[in-house]
């Protein structure tokens, strides 16, 4: 058994340690051999594999140590006064922070109740400041990440979806904020392998099935790029290049395209010693064969946050067949393969200024990290985290990065907290624009300002979409929650009934409705008056019944699956023309003579009138979830007489996906107001309300509503 974890040790340093000198080879040996000491052959992998990934990354001998040892500390297995004898006091102290770093993180994987989530966010926030002492920690973190996911296929399928979950969320983004590309991809494609395996190995297979294919034309068109190269005297290196799986199913999604239709399968890449190079080749691509619109990148002119930079193209190679082509010089390549661990290679980690310089973003994250709740927190840790970025400047020239969907109103209070508060306005590359325009890479924001200015409401209405960071948003409700309280109660409930009278509901018991908040009326009222909650949130508990109302009588449901139906067998079923419910419209359901069951809204004034003996035939009824059901709702706008009123409606249906069945328009002189009735489909109540605020917000509108 010896025999075999010594072979086992020498394969590991002939692999891992090839291009070491031979005192690095000689440390690592004895490391290996105090392992081998303490540790079963089983229980080898671990730590073989967390130092591999480490070693891969060109770290310095004391990093690939620390990977290696720390279970033997963390398990009592041997002392830090022998360590120190053998290895110095550096490495002790490292071991010592990552085993913080890892326990941190170990206790965030456990299974927490909801209420308790906030726990972990706080725990990877004491992880990230141990990181900004030491870069060596976060590295040895994440190899460790990466070396439970390979070894998690013996893992029960929750715990193992858990984990994925966590490394795909945090530690995937994480590893890719800090340039470490291998660990990122690695990452990904685990925890997509466990968490969608169906869709994983369905890529996998179909990359294999072509895999002799495009191996053969790739080989093809590199040579030919070779040569070309050659022909204008240019230096480089030309490889293909492997994709992911999990890339190649995230641009699936994002694009909309099945695998045969990504321009990316069949990929290049070409690395050159100078930026002037990379567009030289650049052209010469370009010159020899067809670009592909839209899909060029240039991230040398603007480097993506994690100071990625590379020339991205596509292009229509030979046989029309698409090949993307990547364009960098071997610095950036270098940064792109081990990124902040790069810099780490160089004087063996004893100059950090290279590494300080990389992780300002990091120190600027978690001064940021200002929320005043824990989804507050979450919300900007994930904001930081997102790949997804786009980057603006301001009027002199600074640039600034958002995540994808940022406002000009979350762009002014990043500048200031009273430049948001007092934003009305806002220009962009020099024309006004409304201030919900999601901003666009490279462009020029000027927020425009009211001497005695204080935020709206609306900004907080998450279906208006003005405001997407966290920070901003938390800076909105702080300012409203210093309003006085009975001026937030007049708010809130001006707004409650505002929202009803839009969704045409009658009769609101408030009291009821915050019981199932667990709060009395005038709280809900002040909530909804600091935005901490939405009129959307509430008025959608009308489709809820509260707890004592709430029949327990075994369900079944209709032959359409739209309606569930208490107590009773399946029966014909039917909406009724004159209130038209949507779903979760509070119902009740009305027998009919000869056909089934009508179901109306609960407020219908026909229900309502209905005498005592009819009241008899009435039965409970209820909706049931889906997602592909569609409802007929009547709406009735009235606006001022306006050349492109009819466009900007229409327009705003067919941008919500919402379809128009019937339109009628009754104009007045008298006044040049104008009255539209709308017969439209939707989905549910949620994007009725969504639909109606926006309607709101178009010019010349007066009034909206369901009828």
């Amino acid at each position: 058994m010896k025999q075999n974890l010594i072979t086992s040790i020498d394969d590991w340093i002939g692999i891992y340690a090839h291009y070491r000198s031979d005192g690095d080879k000689q440390t690592l040996r004895l490391g290996a051999e105090l392992l081998i000491e303490h540790k079963r052959f089983y229980a080898l992998n671990p730590a073989l594999g967390r130092a591999a990934t480490v070693a891969t990354l060109h770290m310095d001998v004391t990093c690939i140590l620390a990977a290696l040892l720390c279970d033997l500390v963390g398990e009592n297995l041997v002392n830090e006064q022998s360590l120190k004898k053998l290895f110095g006091d550096e490495l002790v102290v490292l071991i010592n922070q990552s085993l913080t770093a890892l326990t941190t993180i170990d206790l965030s994987l456990r299974k927490l109740p909801e209420e308790e989530k906030h726990q972990q966010i706080e725990q990877l926030r004491r992880m990230l400041l141990a990181y900004v002492n030491d870069a060596r920690v976060i590295i040895i973190c994440l190899a460790d990440r990466l070396q439970l996911l390979r070894q998690a296929t013996s893992l029960e399928d929750a715990v193992r979806r858990e984990l994925a979950q966590e490394c795909r969320d945090i530690y995937a983004p994480l590893a890719n904020r800090l340039g470490l590309g291998q660990i990122k991809w690695e990452m990904e494609d685990w925890s997509f392998r466990y968490q969608e395996p169906v869709q994983y190995h369905q890529i996998a297979k179909m990359l294999d099935e072509r895999r002799g294919d495009r191996e053969k034309y790739i080989e093809m068109f590199v040579t030919q790029l070779k040569q070309l190269l050659g022909q204008y005297g240019v230096k480089a290196e030309v490889c293909g290049r492997v994709k992911h799986i999990y890339s190649i199913w995230r641009k699936m999604q994002k694009k909309g395209q099945d695998f045969h239709q990504l321009f990316d399968i069949r990929a290049v890449r070409v690395l050159v010693d100078s930026k002037v190079a990379c567009y030289t080749v650049l052209g010469i691509v370009h010159t020899q064969w067809q670009p592909i619109p839209g899909e060029f990148d240039d991230y040398i002119a603007v480097p993506k946050k994690n100071h990625y930079q590379s020339l991205h193209t596509a292009v229509m190679g030979p046989d029309n067949k698409t090949v993307e082509i990547q364009i960098r010089t071997h610095a950036m390549h270098e940064h792109a393969e081990f990124g902040v661990a790069a810099h780490w290679a160089y004087k063996e980690g004893k100059d950090k200024e290279g590494v300080d310089n990389r992780l300002l973003w990091l120190r600027g994250l978690i001064e940021s990290l200002t929320g005043s709740g824990d989804e507050s927190l979450s919300n900007e840790l994930q904001e930081q985290l997102d790949e997804d970025r786009v980057y603006v400047l301001t009027p002199k020239g600074k640039i600034l990065d958002f995540p994808s969907g940022a406002t000009a109103v979350d762009f002014a209070y990043r500048i200031h907290t009273q430049v948001g508060h007092q934003c009305r306005g806002a220009k962009i590359n020099g024309r006004m624009v409304p201030l919900n325009r999601p901003l666009q890479n490279a462009d020029c924001v000027e927020v425009l300002t009211a001497k005695q200015g204080q935020p709206s409401r609306d900004w907080l209405n998450p279906s208006l979409g003005y405001v997407k960071t966290a920070k901003a948003r938390a800076k909105i409700r702080d300012w409203f929650n210093k309003l006085d309280f009975d001026e937030n109660i007049a708010a809130g409930r001006s707004a409650l009934e505002k929202e009803f009278k839009r969704l045409n509901y009658q009769d609101v018991n408030f009291e009821q409705l915050a019981r199932q908040l667990k709060m009395h009326a005038d709280e809900m009222f002040a909530k909804l008056g600091r935005g901490e909650l939405g009129a959307g949130q509430v008025s959608g508990l009308l489709g809820k019944k509260s707890d004592d109302l709430r029949q327990v009588r075994p369900r079944k449901k209709n032959r359409d699956g739209q309606i569930q139906i208490h107590g009773v067998g399946n029966l014909l079923i039917h909406l009724a023309a004159c209130c038209k419910p949507v779903a979760h419209d509070p119902i009740i359901g009305f027998i009919t003579q000869g056909r089934g069951v009508t179901v109306h809204r609960a407020d219908c004034p026909n229900i309502l009138r209905l005498k005592d003996e009819q009241r008899e035939r009435l039965i409970a009824v209820d909706w049931m979830d889906s997602e592909k059901n569609h409802y007929a709702v009547d709406i009735t706008i009235h606006a001022y007489q306006g050349n492109h009123l009819v466009k900007d409606i229409t327009s705003l249906f067919t941008a919500e996906k919402i379809p128009i069945v019937g339109i009628q328009m009754n104009n007045r002189d008298d006044d040049h107001t104008t009255t539209i009735e709308l017969a439209v489909e939707i989905s549910g109540l949620e994007q009725l309300t969504r639909i109606l605020a926006k309607i709101n917000q178009i010019p010349n509108i007066l009034q909206v509503q369901r009828r």
